[in-house]
């Protein structure tokens, strides 16, 4: 990517020009923002309290048969594992609309940039991230850590007053970065996981002085282009070391 092309593509993408210069964010998204997201909110309350939760899967649930058997301190690794991937299913099925128009409107407009690929792989990605939380109450914990993220950022967007509509298009685009930092910050941990896990086979190889003849296996959830322009896109939203550390602590009891 040559400075010439990196220089406009910055332009495209910060964040004022996008607000005020372009139609990426039109004024029917703006309205939009408004109700976006508020599932996902309302969801992510009920996963957050035990005593919700478990009023939750109360209801849900007819028969006092289906409940799990075990409990833990967050109301049951399954009851929570199903929640968080509910939460996801609603997120896909509902207010992920707003994330696929903006990423088509760009794709519409700067297609060498924001790729049809890129638009498909980001919402397999989502689909991805589904099933790795049905695999382990870890990877659970670790999305429950990015829905935790977005939830914030709708929060500050449902304050904002309704003639704020600069305000709104502002954090309406910063959730939609926070929102396709997700597949990122997991494909990122992923593959730091797996390198870790190399380096330390191969050190325990060397060590029996035996040289390593495979390769490290592929990792992550995106290619290698997706995952860049998606860095591109999102900028400082995909930082928090918060959720970095907590990210660190739980993959670390997985390992």
């Amino acid at each position: 990517m040559s400075d010439d092309t990196h220089q406009t593509e910055s332009a495209i993408f910060d964040q004022k020009d996008v607000i005020i210069q372009t139609d990426v964010l039109d004024e029917e998204d703006v309205r939009f923002s408004r109700i976006a997201f508020q599932r996902l909110g309302f969801a992510f309350d009920i996963l957050k309290s035990p005593s919700a939760r478990r009023t939750y899967d109360r209801a849900s649930k007819p028969t006092s048969s289906q409940l799990p058997d075990k409990t833990t301190f967050l109301g049951g690794e399954h009851t929570f594992r199903s929640a968080v991937e509910a939460i996801l299913h609603e997120f896909m099925t509902g207010d992920f609309v707003i994330v696929r128009r903006w990423l088509e409107s760009l794709h519409a407009q700067y297609p060498n940039l924001v790729s049809e690929e890129v638009v498909i792989n980001v919402e397999r990605s989502f689909i991805r991230i589904r099933e790795l939380v049905l695999t382990t109450r870890t990877y659970a914990l670790l999305i429950y850590i990015e829905l935790g993220r977005i939830h914030r950022v709708q929060k500050r967007l449902m304050g904002l007053g309704y003639l704020d509509v600069v305000g709104r298009a502002r954090l309406t685009i910063h959730l939609v970065r926070v929102t396709l930092a997700v597949p990122m910050r997991v494909d990122r941990a992923l593959k730091q996981r797996e390198e870790k896990a190399w380096r330390a086979k191969v050190a325990g190889l060397q060590a029996r002085g035996i040289t390593p003849t495979e390769t490290m296996g592929r990792a992550g959830i995106l290619n290698d282009r997706v995952s860049k322009v998606l860095e591109f896109i999102v900028g400082a939203a995909g930082k928090d070391e918060g959720a970095d550390e907590a990210w660190s602590a739980n993959m670390g009891k997985a390992s």
